[in-house]
């Protein structure tokens, strides 16, 4: 057997073969072009991290909200997840080209090393479009000014006992609001939108005082990949291609207010994780509900918790002893439901999102999200430590 010969069975790049009449070049050039949209893009968002005020001004407050208008628009006018649909029809697709695919090699109308080749195109094109596509429609809001910046805060280092003093203060709040609740006012009501009224006017509260929050008609929906969403770890998303809030609707009951509250946060342009918290805490203190201020509550003692068992456990194991049993059996039904759907794809899901916000520039990756109860502590300063 001559060598022409296997190398022609092979598939040579760029030459159809006997076997495979089907074989066609790829469009290297096109796709190297795409492709490089992903750190071409990349560079672009850290070299945006250098100047937050021109990506405020002409990004955030610019281009973003009326691109956030008109995909909101055209998303509202249907009453399901657009975000869902898309995936669920793209899943469709996938299916459908690689039965294609392996169709096309099994009857040998196509080398493997064609389709291989053609696939790495296809990728790298697709990569290049969605990520342009993720930084027009909201990624540059990673480098945007900091919240803080917006509410006059600075997030200086925080000291053990102003932690131990705002944690047994969320402690005092909790026992007091969980005693003015039943577990039927922490579910949701949607309004037509999706946003429970409670968490709306709260939302119109804030923004009167911080006006970068108002504005916008957010959408929020019950995610039906929600049982995804648990194995995952999630309890929220936000899809920046389709200006929708996906909540998961089968997380503990204590959750769901401040869930919504963060992914709304998103909508509103803010990406970093550690200000959606801080932001979803806000809202759901100015709301008139005890049920949505305890949600806000519960979840900013927990991070409190955290931040101060890292400093000195003893100690927040002490304060949190004060917590009432009716607080304590939500935080057990709540750590039970992640228990039980906790396995190995949640922390390949965690380690992603982790590189994901560390891409981004949330140089703490997931540790960002504890960043909340540093602002949560530079608020208490201005207002007066607890």
């Amino acid at each position: 057997m001559s060598f022409e010969g296997a190398g022609a069975r092979d598939g040579a790049l760029g030459s159809p073969d006997v076997d495979a009449p089907d074989d066609r070049p790829p469009n290297w050039r096109r796709a190297l072009c795409l492709g490089l949209m992903v750190p071409l893009g990349w560079g672009a968002l850290r070299l945006a991290a250098g100047y937050p005020g021109w990506v405020e001004t002409i990004f955030s407050q610019g281009v973003f909200p009326p691109v956030r208008g008109v995909l909101g628009g055209l998303t509202g006018l249907i009453p399901l997840s657009v975000a869902e649909v898309l995936l669920l029809l793209l899943g469709l697709l996938l299916i459908k080209g690689g039965w294609r695919t392996w169709n096309a090699w099994w009857r040998r109308r196509r080398s493997l090393s064609n389709l291989c080749q053609h696939g790495i195109v296809r990728l790298l094109s697709t990569a290049g479009l969605v990520y342009l596509a993720f930084l027009l429609c909201w990624g540059f809001n990673h480098s945007r000014q900091p919240y803080a910046h917006h509410i006059g805060l600075e997030a200086d280092p925080v000291e053990q006992h102003e932690l131990e003093a705002v944690l047994g203060w969320l402690v005092q709040e909790c026992n007091e609001l969980r005693e003015q609740i039943e577990e039927v006012d922490l579910r949701l009501v949607p309004a037509s939108n999706g946003v429970d009224a409670r968490i709306a006017l709260a939302y119109d509260s804030l923004g009167a005082d911080v006006p970068v929050l108002s504005g916008g008609a957010p959408l929020v929906r019950q995610a039906w990949f929600s049982p995804l969403l648990s194995l995952l770890g999630i309890s929220g998303i936000y899809s920046p291609f389709t200006a929708e809030s996906h909540v998961n609707d089968r997380i503990s009951p204590i959750m769901l207010a401040f869930s919504t509250a963060h992914e709304i946060a998103h909508y509103k342009g803010f990406a970093r994780e550690d200000e959606a918290n801080f932001i979803a805490w806000q809202v759901c203190r100015r709301s008139d509900d005890a049920a949505v201020r305890y949600s806000g509550t519960v979840i900013a003692m927990q991070f409190t918790t955290l931040a101060l068992s890292r400093v000195d456990s003893l100690r927040a194991q002490e304060i949190r002893e004060s917590l009432s049993p009716r607080v304590l059996g939500d935080l057990e039904a709540n750590r039970r439901f992640w228990r039980a759907k906790h396995t190995i794809v949640t922390e390949v899901a965690k380690a992603s999102n982790d590189v994901y916000l560390k891409s981004q520039g949330q140089r703490q990756g997931r540790q960002s999200y504890g960043r909340m109860v540093d602002l949560i502590v530079a608020e208490q300063r201005v207002e007066g430590l607890r």
